[in-house]
Formats: C-alpha cells, sequence, structure tokens
C-alpha cells in the first residue's frame, strides 16, 4: 500500500468499534467518506462491517442493524477486496443475525454475481444501460415493464419488487417530495 495510504491515516481517532457502538447507541451512525480515497473507503466499510460480525460471533444474539452503502459499486465489485468480501457475508449470512444490507447504485451490473444473486428486494428507477434491464431481469419477474416505461419515470418515482412486495410483479411508487421544515 505504501507510506501514502498509511500518512492518509494519521490524525484519525475513530475505530469501527466506536462507528459500532454509535450506531447502536444513537441508533443511527452516518460516515461521511467522500473525500478519501477509494482505498480507504473500501478498507472503512469492510472493517466497519467485520466490527459488526465480531459483535454477532461474540453475543450470538442479533444486532439489528442495516448499513446503507451508496456508491455501492464501488465496494461490492467483483475487484472490490475485503470491502466485497464483508457485504457479501452480509448478502448471504445477515438476516439470521438481523444484520442488513441497502446497496445503492446506478450500476447494478458492477455488482458482484454473487452479491446480486443474494439481494432479496430490488428499488429500481431509471436505469442506466440496456445491459442494466437484461440484468435485472435476470433476478426477477418484470411483468409488464419495458425498458420504455423506466426511460419515463419520473423524479420519486420507482419500481419495487422482491420479497418486501407480496405481489409477484413490480409495483410502480411514487415518493412524495417533503418541504424542507428549518
Amino acid at each position: 500500500m505504501g507510506g501514502g495510504f498509511f500518512k492518509s491515516l494519521s490524525g484519525r481517532d475513530v475505530l469501527p468499534a466506536a462507528i459500532v457502538d454509535e450506531a447502536l447507541e444513537e441508533k443511527l451512525a452516518v460516515v461521511d467518506l467522500s473525500t478519501e480515497e477509494l482505498t480507504t473507503r473500501r478498507y472503512v466499510v469492510a472493517s466497519v462491517i467485520s466490527e459488526l460480525w465480531k459483535r454477532i460471533e461474540l453475543s450470538r444474539k442479533p444486532v439489528n442493524t442495516v448499513v446503507v452503502i451508496d456508491e455501492a459499486h464501488n465496494y461490492a465489485c467483483r475487484f472490490c477486496g475485503e470491502a466485497k468480501s464483508a457485504i457479501g457475508r452480509v448478502a448471504r449470512e445477515g438476516r439470521k443475525w438481523g444484520l442488513g444490507a441497502v446497496l445503492v447504485t446506478q450500476r447494478i451490473i458492477d455488482l458482484d454475481p454473487d452479491i446480486r444473486g443474494n439481494i432479496n428486494t430490488w428499488f429500481f428507477s431509471k436505469l442506466q444501460t440496456p445491459s442494466d434491464f437484461s440484468e435485472l431481469s435476470g433476478y426477477m419477474n418484470l411483468a409488464g415493464i419495458s425498458e420504455q416505461s423506466l426511460a419515463i419515470l419520473g423524479s420519486r418515482e420507482f419500481y419495487v419488487a422482491g420479497l418486501m412486495n407480496p405481489l409477484k410483479i413490480p409495483v410502480l411508487l411514487k415518493v412524495r417530495e417533503v418541504e424542507d421544515a428549518g
């Protein structure tokens, strides 16, 4: 990794255990990694998820925690190393221990196939490419939905399909705009 990587970590005193403690105590912890190098971001994602698994292994009790990962294609891709492994374990084994993941991406094709295969609920709106539509249809019944119907979706409109949806076909949802109270 070189000295630059370790220098980039200097001066930081927040450990993965502190992030997990915050999430479990306060019911929310937000970690903004937007200014970090990709290697550092992957390391942090893998470390926090690994810390959650340590808690599960020690207590043998559910943690009732959901990890939300934006731009997930940077962490759950075939070549994403430890981050992909950590996310993959959540996708495979997490439900049993109350550990879930919300993977947010505009590039589903870039998610590792093993991870995609363990996703049980999909929310999707406009897709980036025709291959994304083909990829989705490989995982669920897209009855009645065409690439053209996805192309005309408005803002805050999306489909939900999978275990969270009791119907056998995707359901169109529209999220209303919420005004800022402040």
